[in-house]
C-alpha cells in the first residue's frame, strides 16, 4: 500500500499541468506516493499533456471521465485511491518540494485519522503571500480530536489530508455537478475523526485572484444555488448521522457558520437589488424552517461580524475626517 494518494481533479488546466505534476512526481517518493489525475471531461489538451508523464512515472495514472464537476472527480479518485492517506491538490496549485518530502517522511511513521498542515495563500495579482496555520495545536504529536476540537476553526481542503478508509467505510461522497464541494470534503469526515497529527511544514501553495475562479465574488453570486445546495446537504448530513455530541458541536457550529456567513455576504453585496435581496430572504427563511437551531446560532455569529465591521468602518471614517480637518486647519491657519 502507498502511504499517500495525491488526487488532482483536472478540468481545462493544460497550462498548469506541467507545473503541478513537476511538484508531485518526485523520484524520492515514487515508491510511497500514488498520484491520480482525474481528467473531468476537459475540452482542451489537459489529458494529452498529462499522459506524457505516465511512461516515466509508474506511480502516476490519468483517469478520464465524463464531466461531472469537481465533486465527481473527487468521488472517482476516492474510489480508485490505494494510498493510506488522501490529499487533494487542485490542478492550478502546487506542492512545495521540501515540505512535501518532509510530509511523506512523517506520514510513514504515524497513525492518525486527520493530518493538518499549514499552507500559503498566494494572490497572483498582488503577489502577496499569507501563511494559514493552526494556532494552539502542538505539531508532530498525536492528539485526540476531542482535545483540540475547541481550537479548530473552519478546516480548508488545502490544509488537510485524511485516512482514506474514513470515506470508504462511512460511504462519504461529494456533491456532483456542483462547485464548493471542498467544504464537504473537510466537513463530512469530522464525526469519524479520533486522532489528529499536525505537520508544521507548509506543503500546499494555493493561488487565488485568477479571473473566473469559483471563489471570486462574481462567480460566487452566479453560483449561489450551488452554495445553497452545499449548505443544505451539509446540514442534512450532520443531522442524519446524529453527530451532535459535545465533541463535535463547536467544530460543526464554526464550519456551518462560516459557510452560512459566506452565503449571506454574497447576498448582502447585492442588497440594493430588490429581486436579489428577496431571493436571499426566501432562501434564509427556508433554512430557518428546516434547520432552526443552526440558523439562529449562525445569525448570532453573523451579527457580531457585521457589527465589528461597521464599527471598524466608522472608526476609520472618523479618523479620515479628523486628518482632513487637521490638514485644512494647517492650510488656513493665520500667521
Amino acid at each position: 500500500m502507498k502511504i499517500l494518494t495525491v488526487l488532482i481533479p483536472a478540468y481545462n488546466i493544460e497550462k498548469y499541468v506541467d507545473r503541478v505534476l513537476h511538484s508531485v512526481l518526485l523520484p524520492e517518493v515514487e515508491k510511497t506516493v500514488e498520484v491520480l489525475l482525474i481528467n473531468d471531461g476537459s475540452t482542451d489538451h489537459t489529458g494529452e499533456r498529462a499522459e506524457r508523464y505516465r511512461t516515466d512515472h509508474p506511480n502516476f495514472r490519468v483517469i478520464t471521465q465524463k464531466n461531472g464537476g469537481h465533486g465527481s472527480a473527487v468521488n472517482r479518485g476516492l474510489q480508485e485511491a490505494s494510498g493510506k492517506y488522501i490529499k487533494i491538490l487542485d490542478g492550478d496549485d502546487l506542492f512545495a518540494r521540501e515540505a512535501y518530502l518532509s510530509m511523506i517522511t512523517q506520514l510513514s511513521k504515524v497513525e492518525a485519522d486527520l493530518i493538518l498542515t499549514p499552507y500559503y495563500k498566494i494572490d497572483v495579482t498582488s503577489k502577496r503571500k499569507r501563511l494559514m496555520y493552526y494556532p494552539g495545536i502542538v505539531s508532530e504529536q498525536i492528539c485526540l480530536f476531542s482535545d483540540i476540537s475547541e481550537k479548530l476553526g473552519r478546516l480548508y481542503m488545502q490544509g488537510v489530508a485524511f485516512r482514506t478508509d474514513i470515506f470508504r467505510y462511512n460511504h462519504i461522497r461529494m456533491s456532483e455537478n456542483c462547485y464548493y464541494d471542498d467544504f464537504e470534503f473537510t466537513f463530512f469526515p469530522l464525526p469519524y475523526i479520533k486522532t489528529v497529527y499536525y505537520i508544521h511544514h507548509p506543503v500546499y501553495r494555493y493561488f487565488i485572484g485568477r479571473i473566473g475562479q469559483s471563489i471570486s465574488a462574481k462567480k460566487a453570486f452566479q453560483n449561489l444555488d450551488m452554495l445553497d445546495r452545499i449548505l443544505e446537504d451539509s446540514l442534512h448530513f450532520w443531522r442524519e448521522r446524529e453527530c451532535d455530541t459535545s465533541k463535535f458541536y463547536l467544530v460543526k457550529k464554526r464550519n456551518i457558520s462560516s459557510l452560512m456567513n459566506n452565503i449571506a455576504n454574497v447576498y448582502l453585496r447585492n442588497a440594493f437589488d430588490g429581486a436579489k435581496y428577496d431571493t436571499f430572504r426566501e432562501a434564509w427563511s427556508r433554512l430557518e424552517e428546516n434547520y432552526p437551531t443552526e440558523t439562529v446560532q449562525t445569525m448570532e455569529s453573523f451579527r457580531h461580524i457585521r457589527i465589528a465591521k461597521a464599527n471598524r468602518a466608522a472608526y476609520y471614517g472618523v479618523a479620515l475626517i479628523f486628518r482632513a480637518y487637521k490638514k485644512m486647519e494647517g492650510i488656513f491657519r493665520y500667521e
